[in-house]
């Protein structure tokens, strides 16, 4: 799937990343700004805003490989929700420059309107230390007056000390199924920078070669959002999808070559699901129903 150029212009939409990423960077530059320990307890962030506007929908759509007409995709609440994440994020002592997504578990119980404010909650659901990393769990719900819980997405981080960081790529726990290809997609020099004009993720080591190259990673790699919303495109266009686990295993480099979503059945009837490239490894798995 070759994605369409993506309009600069959408940019103008990316304010509350835009400005979260400021604070972000700020933090990086200033340790003396971050709290030492992480507090007792972390704040909800609750917001009422405005749904996305329709040629960002659209585009957004198109990017991701479906189409949507009344409501809006269900993995988009990156767009509308992620800045809220990063500010419970912000209450911690880590770097958020540093943050590493390491998957989503998405779970839908109806349909966004394209046309009512959406009200969005942020809260955390874990953090853990160990072993040189910080491990964090962030819950987006997303709603809107007529009911407060629509989609429920949590994202899965992970901050790691420099020691750590050789340990970024994990091995795909291997599940006993035949594999089908379903979907196949392929990730283009600039779509970290068109998935950043999309949703405001602007983290440089998507879409700046020379930062790309100092980050754990080697290189620029897609947003794991991007590769989140295109597997559920993938599943979608030939099921209904109502929950969607996926765990990032291998980042996807800009570019990538051909990537196949696959799907299997586990020995105890669970559907499961795996991102492939070319040479046959796993770049994410998990479930879906």
């Amino acid at each position: 799937m070759l994605s369409e150029a993506v309009p600069l212009s959408l940019i103008r939409y990316q304010g509350p990343m835009l400005r979260a990423w400021g604070r972000a960077l700020a933090r990086s530059w200033l340790p003396f700004s971050r709290p030492e320990t992480n507090p007792e307890i972390f704040r909800d962030l609750v917001a009422i805003v405005a749904p996305p506007a329709p040629e960002l929908v659209s585009a957004y759509a198109r990017w991701s490989g479906g189409h949507y007409e009344g409501t809006l995709p269900p993995h988009m609440f990156a767009q509308w929700g992620l800045h809220l994440a990063l500010q419970v994020i912000e209450q911690s002592k880590y770097d958020l420059v540093d943050i590493i997504n390491q998957g989503v578990h998405m779970r839908c119980y109806g349909e966004i309107s394209s046309c009512m404010p959406l009200v969005v909650r942020a809260s955390l659901v874990s953090v853990q230390e160990h072993d040189g990393r910080a491990d964090m769990a962030v819950r987006i719900v997303t709603g809107n007056k007529d009911c407060h819980r629509l989609v429920e997405a949590t994202m899965f981080t992970t901050f790691l000390s420099p020691s750590a960081r050789r340990s970024v790529l994990r091995s795909p726990r291997q599940q006993a199924a035949s594999w089908s290809a379903v979907n196949q997609w392929q990730a283009e020099p600039h779509d970290g920078f068109q998935f950043a004009l999309l949703t405001g993720d602007f983290n440089p080591i998507h879409w700046v070669d020379r930062i790309g190259r100092k980050s754990p990673f080697g290189r620029t790699v897609l947003q794991g959002l991007g590769m989140f919303a295109r597997t559920y495109e993938g599943l979608h266009s030939e099921q209904t999808v109502n929950e969607l686990d996926l765990r990032f295993l291998r980042p996807v480099p800009l570019p990538s070559g051909a990537l196949s979503v696959e799907t299997g059945m586990s020995s105890v009837g669970e559907k499961l699901v795996r991102v492939c490239d070319g040479a046959g490894r796993v770049r994410a798995a998990g479930h879906y129903t």
